[in-house]
């Protein structure tokens, strides 16, 4: 609702609401805000996505025990997204990101390369190195809607958040398909994440070190 006396957002002109976001104004912040979805939620399928595949193909896990760890590993993640959701709510949106970030960068790729390495007979080591990537990946994405919202100005902010929300996470939906296509090819699927995530990594920091922080942002246009 609007309080009375107060005046209602402006609309956004310039005819479709895609013209409007894809506008030289704007067109730069909507496919930076895309890129942060994308390199944000990667990790997501990159462990949770793909890991029931991996404990199968690559650990030859029986069914009822990789289904085990993938409900513990999914749990684990949905608290530590609460929590560093709220932790954002303190020190902002940046360093959650960036600290998670940094994390997701060097145990995913480091601990998917101990499991094959060291742990390939142990399921126990397994499901703790599995529930570390998880987690890190619930870190990351934790903040992230919210970040959407405080980046994009009232006049687009739905019409934005929408978009790079769907295309970000549409394109980070593929990597499962996109890294066993490559792994049939190579023969190894864990060598192909590893890469896969040291990439995604990357590209993630080296968008948060051009990023600002959004924490107050909606409370300074109210």
């Amino acid at each position: 609702m609007i309080a009375a006396g107060a005046k209602p957002a402006p609309r956004p002109r310039g005819g479709s609401p895609a013209r409007v976001i894809f506008a030289k104004r704007w067109r730069g912040l909507v496919l930076f805000g895309s890129a942060i979805v994308f390199t944000a939620s990667a990790p997501y399928y990159l462990t949770t996505g793909i890991l029931p595949t991996v404990f199968k193909t690559s650990f030859d896990l029986p069914q009822n025990q990789a289904s085990l760890f993938v409900i513990i590993n999914v749990i684990g993640s949905a608290v530590i997204a609460v929590l560093c959701g709220h932790l954002s709510q303190h020190v902002g949106r940046r360093p959650v990101f960036v600290w998670a970030g940094a994390g997701c960068l060097i145990l995913i790729p480091g601990l998917y390369w101990l499991m094959q390495a060291a742990f390939a007979d142990a399921p126990a080591l397994i499901l703790v190195c599995s529930a570390v990537m998880v987690v890190l990946s619930g870190a990351v994405s934790a903040p992230l809607i919210i970040f959407l919202n405080e980046t994009f100005p009232t006049e687009i902010r739905s019409t934005a958040t929408a978009f790079a929300w769907n295309i970000g996470y549409g394109l980070s939906g593929l990597m499962p398909t996109v890294v066993t296509a490559i792994s049939a090819r190579t023969g190894n699927l864990v060598n192909v994440i590893v890469v896969s995530a040291i990439v995604i990594g990357l590209a993630l920091l080296a968008l948060l070190f051009g990023a600002k922080e959004t924490r107050g942002r909606m409370d300074a246009e109210g």
